[in-house]
């Protein structure tokens, strides 16, 4: 303002400066020369932002303050177990599943109408969408089946719902939901 802007436009500088700051934007913790290892209520705070994309709820919170969250592994993996299980890891499914796998990318190129010709018959109008879903709802279940890390080379299952199984030409899938199908 003292240099002429307008109180609005002042504002609008300060908060785009301070909305594009990485203290704004990143969770910022104590910076060491040495490695060290988390706090519990540091950890608290990264898998809470890693799954669901918000700060720790209560629970989390307890087992941080009391140290458990950090000093007894079964602790930690009992909250994970409960942070999964929770409809807000969905965030976590869709945003790092999405952004691991460039699903979104994937209407870009469609196949090739001459090499590809039954992608575009009617009865699998709407499969592009279901070809970017599969994946995602491939890695939720990985996710909360808890399946090994090799299942995303050679899983011996995919998820489909019929219409993707129809193109696939597997039979006995039925319904527009996602399944485990052998």
């Amino acid at each position: 303002m003292a240099a002429g802007a307008s109180f609005e436009r002042a504002m609008e500088t300060g908060l785009t400066a301070m909305m594009c700051s990485p203290n704004f934007l990143y969770i910022r913790e104590e910076e060491s020369a040495k490695t060290r290892k988390l706090t519990s209520l540091e950890l608290a705070t990264r898998l809470s932002y890693l799954l669901w994309s918000s700060k720790p709820d209560d629970a989390l919170f307890r087992s941080a303050v009391s140290g458990k969250l950090t000093m007894d592994p079964a602790e930690l993996n009992r909250q994970i177990d409960r942070m999964l299980a929770d409809p807000r890891s969905e965030g976590f499914v869709n945003g790092f599943a999405r952004q691991w796998l460039k699903v979104d990318e994937f209407t870009r190129f469609l196949p090739d109408q001459k090499i590809f010709p039954k992608f575009y018959e009617t009865e699998f109008a709407g499969l592009e969408k279901d070809i970017s879903e599969e994946p995602v709802a491939f890695f939720r279940e990985a996710l909360h089946k808890d399946e090994p890390i090799r299942s995303f080379l050679s899983s011996g299952w995919l998820m489909l719902n019929e219409r993707l199984a129809a193109y696939y030409g597997i039979a006995g899938v039925s319904g527009t939901e996602f399944r485990r199908v052998p």
